[in-house]
């Protein structure tokens, strides 16, 4: 809602709904932004940090989220940079910009450092 705070936001990804989903660290929690208010919830995770799957998720610092083509959330933590924490949360696929294949990664710090990469040129990054 109006008085949701962020703590250290990190990655968003977008829905095929235009929902905007925040990997909020500091608040162990993924957030969505929804509709022309700018609704904020929470889509999963608490206040507490752990790690712990299904409807009472819990997790430890996300860096990085990524929507599938299923609605899937696709979570990286910052503490377990090896593991890939997958959420069924049944949100609106999003629209592909380009044609690509979505798939589980093999090492997925690393593919998410490559696609971080690719928005960036070395120019742009010297800039920051």
């Amino acid at each position: 809602g109006a008085s949701a705070r962020f703590k250290f936001p990190q990655s968003v990804a977008v829905d095929g709904n235009d929902n905007i989903l925040v990997a909020d660290m500091y608040n162990h929690r993924i957030r969505m932004i929804a509709g022309a208010r700018a609704r904020v919830t929470t889509v999963t995770g608490s206040r507490e940090a752990g790690a712990v799957d299904g409807a009472s998720a819990r997790f430890d610092m996300p860096i990085a989220v990524v929507l599938d083509e299923g609605g899937r959330l696709l979570v990286l933590e910052k503490n377990t940079p090896n593991q890939l924490r997958v959420v069924e949360a049944s949100l609106s696929p999003p629209l592909q910009l380009a044609p690509k294949v979505l798939r589980t990664p093999q090492n997925p710090l690393q593919e998410l450092q490559q696609d971080y990469a690719m928005l960036f040129d070395e120019t742009e990054l010297a800039n920051v």
